[in-house]
This record gives structure tokens, C-alpha cells and sequence, in this order.
């Protein structure tokens, strides 16, 4: 099986879609590669993660994260012929880098909060 671990910035608010009677998280990650050199650039992957919705409120536009997960490249040719491609990332493990926006760090403690005292210990 082919993994990869990428660090980057989240170009888009998350959303949350069901497919299957499960909730998918969708967003873009934007990566820089050749990171210092003549050659650096940005990759833009989309990213999903699966029946993990509570991460939702802390994958705002702007939040860097560590993410490791199995690539996949959808293709295509759309109406004037061209081929065109995506690597879509399913993400299997993901780490915070950096802290949330204003706005979310607002939201999150109270759902912290509330989730600490739904733990059974």
C-alpha cells in the first residue's frame, strides 16, 4: 500500500457530506514542494477523512496541519478535450500544526468542554 505524510495549510473551510450513510470531511491542502529552491511550488491536493466529523470545527482555511494518508489520482478530460487531474488524499491520521482563526478558537473551547463531560471516566 502507498502512503504519504504531507505538512501544509488548509486552503478551504471543511465540508461535511454523507455518502453511503457515512460523513465524509472534504477540503483542499496546499503543500509547498521544493520548499527554498528555484523550483518551489505549491500542490494542492483534496483531502477526505471519514466518519471523524468532530474534527470539522478546527479545519478552517488558514490551519496547518501534518496529515498521513493514502493518495489517489482521479483523471479526467472535461469539454475542450484536456486532460486534467486531482490527487485526492483519504486521511487516515492528522495533526493541528498551528492554532485555529480567531472565530474557531472562540467555538472550540466550548466544545471541548462539552466533550470532556461526555466522557464515561
Amino acid at each position: 500500500m502507498l502512503k504519504i505524510s504531507v505538512i501544509g495549510n488548509i486552503g478551504s473551510d471543511c465540508q461535511i457530506t454523507e455518502y453511503n450513510e457515512k460523513k465524509v470531511i472534504n477540503f483542499t491542502l496546499a503543500a509547498t514542494i521544493g520548499a527554498g529552491t528555484s523550483k518551489e511550488r505549491t500542490a494542492w491536493l483534496a483531502c477526505a477523512i471519514w466518519s471523524r466529523e468532530n474534527l470539522a470545527p478546527y479545519l478552517l482555511k488558514g490551519v496547518k496541519i501534518y496529515a498521513e494518508g493514502v493518495p489517489d489520482l482521479k483523471t479526467w478530460v472535461n469539454k475542450d478535450g484536456e486532460a486534467k487531474g486531482v490527487v485526492k488524499l483519504t486521511i487516515d491520521n492528522i495533526t493541528l500544526l498551528s492554532k485555529k482563526t480567531e472565530e474557531a478558537a472562540q467555538e472550540a473551547p466550548k466544545q471541548t468542554e462539552k466533550n470532556i463531560d461526555d466522557l464515561p471516566f
